[in-house]
């Protein structure tokens, strides 16, 4: 039995959930899918791996009702097992290095190219993601596809911040990232040394400078870039 330890509706009839399966969670790449049997009497049933924790043992699946089992699955909650699930299956993605690549996905195919930009990122290409969809409700992922093709971990925190309270706060689209700097301020403690993040953010208006402190450069880079959000919005 592998149980659904998280779901989140995407749109009303899309569904994103987690599911407890370290054996694939172990053995995922970006590409494969598994294969659902929901209980003794249904239908097995293939699902693309949108995103897998090998530490935590979960794998996601984005799901979209198109028949019986899928709408039985999607109105499974946290909690309720599913019977069946074999992968991960399929030939993986070929992860090439050092290219410009194009990853193109509509509707739920933006879960299945979701992890092979993640891949491509880490390989050192550059990558672009171009999503679509033919309705409003079915174009997803787009915080996390943000967040994958931005060039560095700094720039892809930015751009999903933005991505993210954009709708909310459309003057968050007059910012721009002019500058970043990072100095260690305990050079003495080694890898355990606090680093300070300095960000300069401009709108064409005026021009601030944002700082973040912590033992994590990432950690640090966030508070950084929160605070300067913060500080467009209130001034």
């Amino acid at each position: 039995m592998y149980t659904i330890i998280d779901k989140t509706p995407l749109s009303h009839n899309v569904s994103r959930m987690e599911i407890l399966a370290p054996p694939v969670a172990r053995k995922a790449l970006p590409g494969q899918f598994v294969i659902l049997r929901l209980d003794e009497t249904g239908e097995r049933f293939p699902l693309t791996l949108c995103d897998w924790s090998a530490a935590e043992g979960w794998i996601r699946l984005v799901l979209q009702v198109v028949g019986r089992s899928t709408r039985k699955l999607s109105l499974m909650e946290a909690g309720e097992g599913i019977l069946d699930l074999v992968g991960p299956l399929g030939r993986p993605a070929e992860i090439c290095a050092g290219e410009h690549v194009v990853c193109v996905g509509g509707g739920v195919g933006i879960a299945a190219i979701h992890p092979i930009c993640r891949a491509l990122r880490e390989a050192g290409n550059r990558v672009t993601g171009i999503i679509g969809a033919r309705t409003d409700d079915l174009l997803i992922l787009e915080e996390e596809m943000t967040a994958v093709i931005g060039i560095g971990p700094v720039n892809a925190l930015d751009l999903a911040l933005r991505k993210a309270l954009m709708v909310f706060y459309p003057s968050i689209k007059e910012m721009r990232l002019t500058d970043y700097k990072v100095r260690v301020l305990e050079s003495n403690s080694t890898t355990a040394a606090k680093v300070r993040v300095l960000i300069e953010t401009t709108d064409e208006k005026s021009t601030w400078t944002t700082v973040g402190v912590s033992n994590d450069i990432i950690e640090a880079s966030l508070i950084a870039l929160v605070d300067s959000i913060e500080y467009k919005l209130l001034k």
